[in-house]
C-alpha cells in the first residue's frame, strides 16, 4: 500500500538534563531568595496599601526563625557575600542557557503524519526508536479518517525545564484535533511563521480550518470596550502609522516590569548587605546576653548602607543597576507601526525589525503566557509585536490595523 508523508517533524524532550543537579545547590539558593522577594512584596502591599496584617502567628515565627538563620550565614561570609552572589546569577543563567539549547538541540520524539489510500495514520517515534511492547507501540499510533479531523489547533506556550522555575522558551505547539476531542502533537515550532506555514499546508490537505489557542482574534467590526489613550494613529501621504510608547503615567508600572524582570541580583545585594548587618546585630546581642552585659542598640548600621563598601559590593550594584537600566530602556523604546503603499513594517527606536506585505491574512492577540500581539501575511511573514504598557494596547493597534486595512481596499 503506498504511503505519502504529509508532515514529519521533531518535538524536543521536556525532561530535566543530567548537568541539572550540578547546579541545583544554586538554584535553590535563588528560588529561595525569589520566594523572599515575592513575599516581601505580597507582604508590603498587603500591609501597607490595604492594611491587612497575616493571621498565622506559627508561620510567622517560623519565618523569622529562618531569617535569623539567613542573616547568621549572611555575616559569617560577609567578605564574600558579594562575589557568590554575582557567581550563582551566572551560574543559573548558564544553566538556563544550556537547558535551552539541549531543549533546541538534543534528541526529541518525531511526529509523522502519513497518507494512505483511504486514511491518515500519525506515528510518534521516540528517542531510541524502540518500544518495550505492541501495548507502547499502540499508544503511539493512531490511524483516522479524513472526516475525524476536527480542526488544527496551534498553542503559545512557555517550556518549564530544570530546577529554576523560570521558563527557559516560548514554542508554538501545533496540534492535530480529532472529533473525539483527541489531540495528536504533530510540530513543536520556535518561529509563528514556520508554525504558520506548516499548518496552512495541512489544512488544505485536510480540509480543516487552523485555530490559535487562548487567543483574541482582532477585527475592525467588532465593538471595543475599552480605548487606548497611550496609541498615537498619524496619516501618511502613502499610507499610515501608529506609535506606542511608555508615558510618565506608566512609570510605576514600568518599574515594577523591570524590578520584576532585572531586579533580582540587586535585590539579592541588598537584602545580604541588611542580613550581614542584622546578623551582626543578633552575634553582639548573644553575646551580651551570656556574659549578661548591659545590651547597646546601635541601629546605626542599618541606615548607613553606602558607607565603606568593598569594591566588591561596589562592582555588584554597579553590575545590578546596569541590568536594571538595560532592560528599563529597551522596554521604554518607542514601537513604530508604519503601513505605506506596500508593505507593513515594525520600528522599535527607528530600527526596522521586521516587515511584510500588505495583504494581511490574520491578526491575533494572545493575552497569556506574556502578551503578544501577531500579525501575519500570506507569505508567512510575522510581525510579532510585545512589551506595551496596557492590554488595551495591544487590542487597540489590532483593531486600528484592520481598520486602515480595510480602508486601504477601498
Amino acid at each position: 500500500m503506498k504511503t505519502t508523508i504529509l508532515i514529519q517533524s521533531r518535538i524536543p524532550q521536556q525532561s530535566m538534563p543530567a548537568f541539572a543537579l550540578v547546579f541545583a545547590p544554586f538554584i535553590v539558593v535563588k528560588r529561595a531568595v525569589n520566594f523572599l522577594k515575592s513575599a516581601l512584596e505580597d507582604l508590603i502591599w498587603a500591609e501597607l496599601i490595604h492594611g491587612k496584617t497575616p493571621d498565622n502567628n506559627l508561620f510567622q515565627a517560623v519565618a523569622f526563625v529562618a531569617f535569623c538563620v539567613f542573616c547568621l550565614l549572611a555575616y559569617f561570609a560577609d567578605d564574600f557575600l558579594i562575589p557568590l552572589i554575582l557567581i550563582q546569577s551566572v551560574l543559573c543563567q548558564c544553566e538556563r542557557w544550556l537547558t535551552r539549547y539541549i531543549y533546541y538541540n538534543g534528541k526529541g520524539a518525531i511526529a509523522t503524519l502519513e497518507k494512505t489510500a483511504n486514511s491518515y495514520q500519525w506515528q510518534l517515534t521516540y528517542p531510541t526508536g524502540k518500544s518495550d511492547s505492541e501495548a507502547l507501540l499502540q499508544a503511539v499510533r493512531r490511524r483516522f479518517k479524513i472526516h475525524e479531523v476536527e480542526r488544527i489547533e496551534i498553542r503559545r506556550s512557555q517550556v518549564y525545564i530544570g530546577l529554576s522555575g523560570q521558563p527557559i522558551a516560548v514554542v508554538w505547539q501545533i496540534d492535530l484535533q480529532l472529533v473525539d476531542m483527541s489531540f495528536l502533537p504533530i510540530s513543536t515550532e520556535s518561529n509563528l511563521g514556520t508554525a504558520i506555514a506548516k499548518v496552512r499546508s495541512l489544512a488544505q490537505e485536510l480540509q480543516v480550518p487552523f485555530t490559535f489557542a487562548k487567543s483574541e482574534p482582532l477585527l475592525a467590526n467588532q465593538p471595543r470596550s475599552h480605548l487606548s489613550s497611550s496609541l498615537i494613529c498619524r496619516p501618511q501621504a502613502k499610507g499610515w502609522q501608529i506609535i506606542t510608547g511608555w508615558k510618565i503615567e506608566d512609570n510605576w508600572k514600568l518599574l515594577g516590569k523591570i524590578f520584576d524582570r532585572a531586579g533580582f541580583l540587586l535585590f539579592a545585594i541588598i537584602l545580604g548587605g541588611f542580613a550581614a548587618k542584622f546578623g551582626d546585630f543578633l552575634v553582639r546581642l548573644f553575646v551580651a546576653w551570656r556574659e549578661e552585659g548591659m545590651i547597646l542598640l546601635d541601629m546605626s548600621p542599618f541606615f548607613e548602607v553606602m558607607n565603606g563598601l568593598s569594591k566588591f559590593e561596589w562592582w555588584g550594584l554597579l553590575v545590578a543597576l546596569g541590568i536594571m537600566v538595560w532592560e528599563g530602556a529597551r522596554l521604554s523604546l518607542v514601537k513604530q507601526l508604519i503601513c505605506d503603499s506596500y508593505v507593513l513594517r515594525l520600528q522599535i527606536a527607528g530600527k526596522q525589525v521586521a516587515c511584510i506585505s500588505k495583504e494581511v491574512e490574520g491578526i491575533v492577540f494572545f493575552p497569556q503566557p506574556t502578551p503578544l500581539l501577531a500579525i501575519w501575511d500570506k507569505n508567512n511573514q510575522t510581525i510579532e509585536i510585545t512589551d506595551l504598557p496596557h492590554l488595551d494596547d495591544y487590542r487597540e493597534i489590532g483593531f486600528q490595523v484592520s481598520q486602515y486595512l480595510i480602508s486601504d481596499k477601498k
